[in-house]
């Protein structure tokens, strides 16, 4: 029953000043806990339109509780809701409650003054979980309209109860600045429920604060790469050796952490570089090169030499607090290494792994987009191969399997696969006790088809095996099959595999979705983007859509 207070404040037209406050969660399951804040969300949406009301903002809400140290939880009494509530200047404050979530959902809502701590008025509505919206709207409809209000009825479209709680989850982490991670469950609650208004809205919102906040970072990052690249600069060739070996250093990792912030590259991916950035991502090649190929020509005037590279207190401080890492990290090097290193960046686009900068791959590398660009990089392996006798005796075989592994991966990847066969020969007739010789065995013979994986995997696609439609995670399911395949037979062997499968779609249906879309992925991972879309416009004749390359 409506109070006369309230009837009062109503007749007279004084907007109604209300603190929505997180629901309790009643039902005894702690995985309901986000839909506190969710479904007082959804009653603050609602009431937002409703004329006559005045809606305490819920980032002061969340200060005046911080102020009173009351947690998001049900641990504070009504007293202290009351107490709330005047400090917010609020008439009134509305408390609702998740009595359960299944298999029926429960709700209650009531109002109550904040002077007296009078329930003005209250509502309880129940249904099917999949119902949670409508009920949560007719809920707030009954308490709008015993508050002798007009409720519009604006809905906040349809969602289950995991995208709400996904939503809610987002809000939280937003609210605390978790940027990468709010966005992630933002987006999770618009896969989940694609009509749901409130969940798009706000993944808009974070998507837009998370372009902010890395534009305001880039310029604070910007401003310390400029700094630690003057100071490192201005002690190349300086002593003591060690920071100048450190400042070489670092000048060359600056250059790949550029270049793996203006691809946005990913660790332990390759990264198809458009045509707009190429110019860009050359010069920064150029800029790595340099530094790593006099980082060469140092180390051989210090060979013999116990030194141990690195930066000065204050670089190496600013380093951390720009990267989150030291620039000046490079381990094992050795005038071998780094030739090895640079001979597998341009040969195959691969950062070198030995560094603290995440490993990442460009496509198409020097080698693929140019004569000129292999011919640097075979020049480098060859170094490598000269500077290999002066390395101490311990080091040179695993030098040595580097060496040629990195050699026959950039051969494999151009498709000259007996060149690459001939390398990892090469290895195991020089060093048939290595480590690594069973790998390389191995790998010599999947690239000429001489394992068993390639007979199995012959007869299994002969013979339409459904098991060939399992995961990423199954050794024996097509993300492997495409692997192999193009290590053994390039992108012309995966495009005339996917055409095989596809053979198969009168027997399975799921070949044919297969048969496209797996060497699509096995491309992409590579970074082949010229033959992926070539395979795309292949898929689009035929009735089939694939994503951009990316």
């Amino acid at each position: 029953m409506l109070s006369a207070a309230l009837a009062g404040l109503l007749a007279a037209a004084t907007p109604v000043k209300l603190a929505v406050l997180p629901f309790d969660n009643d039902s005894g399951d702690a995985q309901y806990d986000p839909l506190r804040r969710g479904l007082a969300e959804l009653v603050i949406s609602d009431l937002s339109v409703v004329e006559g009301v005045q809606l305490i903002e819920r980032l002061r809400l969340d200060d005046a509780r911080k102020e009173l140290h009351l947690q998001q939880t049900r641990d504070f009494d009504p007293k202290a809701r009351l107490k709330l509530g005047q400090m917010l200047g609020a008439t009134y404050v509305v408390l609702g409650a998740l009595i359960a979530a299944a298999p029926k959902v429960m709700l209650n809502v009531r109002v109550v003054d904040v002077k007296s701590g009078t329930v003005i008025t209250q509502a309880k509505i129940g249904g099917a979980p999949e119902d949670l919206f409508d009920l949560e709207d007719k809920l707030v409809k009954q308490l709008v309209e015993a508050m002798h209000m007009k409720f519009p009825g604006v809905r906040s479209g349809h969602a289950s109860i995991p995208a709400m709680i996904s939503w809610a989850q987002a809000t939280d982490l937003a609210d605390q600045e978790k940027l990468s991670e709010a966005q992630s469950k933002a987006a999770e609650a618009v896969r989940l429920a694609p009509e749901f208004t409130l969940a798009k809205e706000q993944y808009a919102e974070i998507l837009k604060r998370v372009r902010e906040a890395q534009k305001k970072r880039g310029g604070v990052i910007d401003e310390r790469v400029k700094t630690l690249t003057e100071h490192l600069t201005a002690q190349l060739g300086k002593v003591p050796v060690e920071r100048a070996l450190g400042a070489r250093i670092g000048l060359a990792n600056l250059a790949l952490l550029e270049l793996q912030r203006v691809l946005d590259a990913k660790k332990d991916a390759a990264k198809w570089v458009e045509p707009s950035k190429r110019a860009e991502v050359e010069r920064l090649e150029r800029v790595f090169v340099l530094h790593a190929t006099a980082l060469v020509n140092e180390l051989r005037a210090v060979r013999g030499k116990n030194v141990d590279p690195r930066l000065d207190d204050a670089d190496a401080e600013l380093s951390e607090k720009t990267f989150d890492l030291n620039v000046a990290t490079w381990d094992f090097i050795s005038p071998t290494s780094v030739a090895t290193d640079l001979g597998n960046f341009l040969g195959s686009g691969w950062t070198p792994y030995r560094s603290d900068v995440p490993q990442f791959a460009i496509r198409p590398c020097a080698a693929q987009r140019s004569q000129k660009g292999f011919e640097e990089a075979r020049g480098w392996f060859e170094l490598a191969a000269k500077e290999l006798p002066n390395e101490k005796p311990d080091a040179r075989e695993g030098l040595a399997s580097r060496l040629a592994n990195e050699r026959a991966e950039m051969l494999l990847m151009l498709g000259r696969r007996e060149e690459a066969v001939a390398q990892w020969q090469g290895f195991l007739d020089k060093y048939p006790t290595a480590e690594d010789f069973q790998v390389f065995t191995k790998k010599l013979e999947a690239a000429m088809l001489l394992d068993d994986d390639a007979e199995r995997d012959e007869r299994r696609v002969k013979s339409c095996d459904a098991t060939l439609l399992e995961g990423a995670a199954s050794p024996t399911g097509l993300p492997a099959l495409m692997t192999r395949t193009w290590r053994a037979k390039g992108a012309s062997g995966l495009t005339a595999l996917g055409d095989s499968l596809r053979s198969c779609a009168k027997k399975h249906a799921a070949f044919e979705r297969a048969g496209w879309s797996a060497p699509a992925a096995e491309l992409q991972r590579v970074g082949d983007c010229e033959s992926y879309e070539n395979w795309r416009a292949k898929a689009a004749k035929a009735g089939t859509t694939l994503e951009a390359c990316r």
